[in-house]
């Protein structure tokens, strides 16, 4: 079992070798049993002083054993071209804020109109369908179950014959 302590790199010129800047240390703790694999999120950015060109690139990954022996392994030692950064206005975590902020706005709106609309006075036409009912002497019936055998329990049958076998 393995123990990934932390991943660190480095910005080299590429004819001299020589350390034009250090990358910040990230680090893990990941336990890593025997022939497993595992890949790991390293963000870094390149200083502001140097100038978009082809450079070296090297990153390397700590690691510990059960014993606490200690191991190192370049993980990426590649040349690579800097180019200068884009700006595009907005950033991806400026495009959640927004998306997340107008979702939640949404969702106000949706509450509110289903809070206002379900609340206050009947309809109209809802009140003057209880008013004729309750002309009529039976408060109980209602303009939807009218012709149905619903709310007629206990009242005398009118109108209608047996079926002879």
């Amino acid at each position: 079992m393995y123990n990934v302590t932390h991943v660190d790199g480095h910005l080299e010129e590429l004819g001299s070798g020589k350390q034009l800047g250090k990358f910040r240390r990230q680090s893990f703790g990941e336990p890593l049993g025997p022939r497993e694999q595992r890949s790991f999120r390293y963000l870094f950015v390149p200083p502001l002083s140097i100038k978009p060109d082809a450079y070296r690139l090297v990153f390397s990954i700590y690691y510990q054993n059960r014993d606490a022996a200690k191991f190192v392994d370049a993980i990426f030692n590649e040349t690579a071209t800097l180019v200068p950064a884009t700006d595009l206005g907005i950033d991806a975590d400026m495009m959640l804020l927004a998306g997340g902020a107008a979702a939640g706005a949404a969702m106000l709106f949706a509450i509110g109109y289903l809070l206002s609309s379900g609340s206050g006075a009947p309809p109209a036409k809802a009140k003057k369908a209880a008013a004729s009912a309750k002309a009529s002497g039976n408060g109980e019936a209602s303009e939807w179950l009218q012709g149905t055998a619903a709310g007629s329990e206990g009242k005398p049958r009118s109108g209608r014959s047996k079926k002879r076998s």
